[in-house]
């Protein structure tokens, strides 16, 4: 089957929705999960599954300005719990989850330097962070954007877009 996570405005504010698809397209279970929801703007959410569960990754400036927070999910889509990963005075957005054998990556967009880098960090199945914060891009005042990430079966890959020369390039 396949699971979908979304930014959804139903209800006036922008907010986190998951649901359950079969392999046919079919909907499965009783509706949308609402998963980030309230006054704040919730967005760019990025799903992956354990094997046993889901991990969702998304941006929320419910404290101000966009952190990154995250959820595990039953492969029902029922919130087992919620947490905010990164915590500085800058923003954080555009995260990037992916599921490894013994937890999860997460790269995401973050200005804590005045400008726009990449940054990485692993999270256990449970939620807890898995150690510090590490600056995946050059670091040299150029904008980074648009991280994606994958998971090699015994290694981590970051790849992104940044202005160093000028113009849009891809780095890995």
């Amino acid at each position: 089957e396949f699971a979908l996570a979304w930014v959804d405005t139903r209800n006036g504010a922008e907010e986190i929705y998951f649901r359950r698809l079969s392999a046919q397209g079919a909907l499965i279970g009783s509706g949308d999960s609402r998963i980030a929801y309230g006054s704040a703007s919730a967005i760019d959410s990025s799903l992956a599954f354990s094997g046993s569960e889901f991990g969702l990754a998304w941006s929320d400036n419910r404290d101000g300005n966009p952190e990154i927070y995250f959820a595990r999910l039953s492969a029902s889509g029922a919130v087992l719990l919620s947490e905010r990963l990164t915590n500085d005075d800058s923003w954080s957005l555009a995260p990037a989850l992916v599921a490894s054998t013994s937890g999860y990556g997460l790269a995401w967009r973050d200005g804590r330097n005045g400008f726009s880098e990449i940054y990485f960090t692993r999270v256990s199945f449970q939620g807890a962070r898995l150690g510090p914060d590490r600056i995946v891009s050059l670091d040299d005042g150029q904008d980074s954007v648009s991280p994606n990430l994958a998971w090699t079966g015994s290694e981590f890959g970051v790849g992104w877009s940044d202005l160093r020369h000028g113009g849009a390039e891809i780095y890995f």
